[in-house]
C-alpha cells in the first residue's frame, strides 16, 4: 500500500498498526482472508503495486473492524463481516488487476475502496460512532502543528492516526528509498499549500484526516512507478497538488461522510498521472519504471547505465536457451521468414542429423524484460518430419518488452509454459520447454 516491496520493512509498518491492537487483529484476520482467496484463485500474485490482493483484503478487514468497534455485536459477528469485506475486496482486487494486465494502469487499492464504501452506505451511523472515538485534530498553526499533522496523516490510511504510528511508517520509506520520501513530502507539502487557499477561499474542506493522499500521489509518480530524476521533485509537487483538488471534490461528491477520506483522489491522480505522462511515447518527459519493487535509486542508476551503452530504446535481447546453438533460418529467410514474419530466428543445435539438431526439452527462458500478454498452450507436439498448419505458432508466449515492442517465443513443448497473462517476467525467467508444436517438423525455437 505504501509501496514498499521488503518484508523487514513491511513488519515496521505492523508495529506501527500495533498501536491499535484492534486493528492489527483484524488485519491479520483480513491478511489470511486475501491469502485463502489467492489459494483458490490458484494465483501466484507477488506484491501488488500499491495494493495487490492481500492488501486490499486487510485493509477491507481493518474498516470493517473500525466500523464495528463502537457497536454491541459480538466478536464473531465482527469477524464474520470483517470476512466478507476482506473476501470482497480481494475478488474486486483480483478481477482488477485481470482487467489492467494489459494495460500500464496498477489495480492500486480499489477493491477495498469499493468495499469501504459499501459498508460505509449500509451502516452511516456505525460510521459516525466509529469517527467520534478517533482524537481531536487541530488545525495546524506554526511548524511543529504541522510536523505533528504530516506525521498523523502518515499513519491514518491504516486507521493510526496518531504521531508515533506516523513516524514508523515514515522512517520504514526512508530506509528504503529517501528518493520516495522526498517525493512524498514535497507533494504533501505542495498539496497541504493547495488545501489552505481552498479553505481560504470559504470552501468546506477537511483536509488533514485525507493528507496521505498527496503523499502517496507524489510518492508513486515522482519515485516508484517512474524512475526519479530532474523532474521527480515538480512532478511529485504537481501531484500532490492534482491530489489536493481531487480530494476536495470527492469530499463534495460524498457530502464530507466517511467515504470521502478513503485512498480514492490518490488512486485517481496516479491513474490520471499514468495516462497523461505516457501519451508522449519515447518522448515523454519521464521513463516508466519497470520494476517499481526495487529502489527508486538503484532502478535510476541501472537504467541510465543500460540507456548509455546501449542507447534509449534498443530491445537488448539474451539468447533464451542453453548451451550451443545455431540459426536454422534468420531475418528475411527464404523459406518462411517472409513479409510480415520477416524479423524472426529459428534456433537449433548444431548437427548433420535431425536427431542431432534436435532442441527438444531444452528449458526456454525470456530474453528481455516485460510483461506476458499472451500464452497459448494444450497443442499437441508433432512428430518428427509431421506438421501443424491449423496452429502456425503452436504452444507459444507472448512478452510486451519494457523496451517497447513485443517478443513471441513459439513452438514450446504442451502444457510446459509456466507463465500467464499480467506476469512480469526478468531475463532469464523460465518460461517453459523447447517442443515441436504447431507449424514445425523438427524440434526448435521461433
Amino acid at each position: 500500500m505504501f509501496f514498499l516491496p521488503s518484508p523487514w520493512l513491511g513488519l515496521m509498518l505492523w508495529v506501527a498498526l500495533l498501536s491499535h491492537p484492534r486493528h492489527a487483529m483484524f488485519a491479520l484476520w483480513g491478511l489470511l482472508v486475501g491469502m485463502m482467496v489467492k489459494v483458490m484463485l490458484r494465483v501466484s500474485e507477488g506484491p501488488g503495486v500499491g495494493g495487490g490482493i492481500k492488501a486490499n483484503a486487510l485493509l477491507a478487514a481493518v474498516v470493517a473492524g473500525w466500523m464495528v468497534a463502537p457497536t454491541d455485536l459480538p466478536l464473531w459477528n465482527q469477524m464474520a463481516l470483517a470476512a466478507g469485506a476482506a473476501a470482497t475486496a480481494a475478488l474486486v482486487a483480483a478481477a482488477l488487476m485481470r482487467v489492467l494486465s494489459r494495460s500500464e494502469m496498477p489495480a492500486l487499492l480499489w477493491g477495498y475502496c469499493l468495499v469501504a464504501v459499501m459498508i460505509f452506505a449500509v451502516c452511516p451511523d456505525c460510521t459516525v460512532r466509529a469517527a467520534a472515538i478517533l482524537p481531536a485534530w487541530p488545525v495546524p498553526t506554526d511548524l511543529q502543528g504541522y510536523a505533528l499533522s504530516f506525521l498523523r496523516a502518515m499513519g491514518s490510511l491504516m486507521y493510526a492516526p496518531d504521531p508515533v504510528a506516523g513516524a514508523l511508517v515514515s522512517l520504514a520509506i526512508v530506509i528504503w528509498s529517501r528518493t520516495a520520501f522526498a517525493c512524498g513530502l514535497v507533494a504533501w507539502i505542495s498539496g497541504a499549500w493547495l488545501a489552505e487557499r481552498f479553505v481560504g477561499l470559504n470552501l468546506v474542506y477537511y483536509w488533514l484526516p485525507l493528507s496521505y493522499n498527496y503523499f502517496i500521489a507524489g510518492m508513486a509518480l515522482g519515485a516508484v512507478l517512474y524512475l526519479p530524476g530532474r523532474l521527480a521533485l515538480p512532478l511529485a509537487a504537481v501531484a500532490g497538488a492534482v491530489t489536493a483538488f481531487l480530494a476536495l471534490a470527492v469530499q463534495y461528491i460524498f457530502e464530507w461522510s466517511a467515504a470521502s477520506y478513503l485512498p480514492i483522489a490518490s488512486a485517481l491522480t496516479i491513474w490520471i498521472g499514468i495516462g497523461a505522462l505516457s501519451l508522449g511515447g519515447e518522448r515523454a518527459i519521464v521513463r516508466r519504471n519497470s520494476q517499481p519493487a526495487q529502489v527508486p535509486e538503484r532502478r535510476w542508476w541501472a537504467f541510465t547505465y543500460w540507456e548509455e551503452r546501449f542507447g534509449p530504446t534498443l530491445p537488448l535481447l539474451a539468447v533464451p536457451l542453453p548451451g550451443p546453438l545455431v540459426i536454422g533460418q534468420g531475418f528475411g529467410g527464404s523459406i518462411t521468414h517472409q513479409g510480415s514474419h520477416e524479423h524472426a530466428l529459428d534456433f537449433l543445435r548444431p548437427g548433420e542429423s535431425a536427431a542431432d539438431a534436435s532442441i527438444w526439452g531444452l528449458p526456454v527462458h525470456s530474453p528481455a524484460p516485460g510483461m506476458v500478454e499472451r500464452v497459448r498452450t494444450g497443442v499437441v507436439d508433432n512428430a518428427v518430419g509431421g506438421c501443424n498448419y491449423a496452429e502456425n505458432w503452436g504452444n507459444h508466449v507472448v512478452i510486451r518488452l519494457d523496451a517497447g515492442g513485443w517478443l513471441m517465443l513459439a513452438h514450446l513443448q504442451k502444457d510446459s509454459i509456466v507463465v500467464s497473462p499480467g506476469q512480469r517476467v526478468e531475463v532469464g525467467t523460465h518460461l517453459g520447454l523447447a517442443g515441436n508444436s504447431g507449424r514445425s517438423t523438427l524440434a526448435h525455437l521461433h
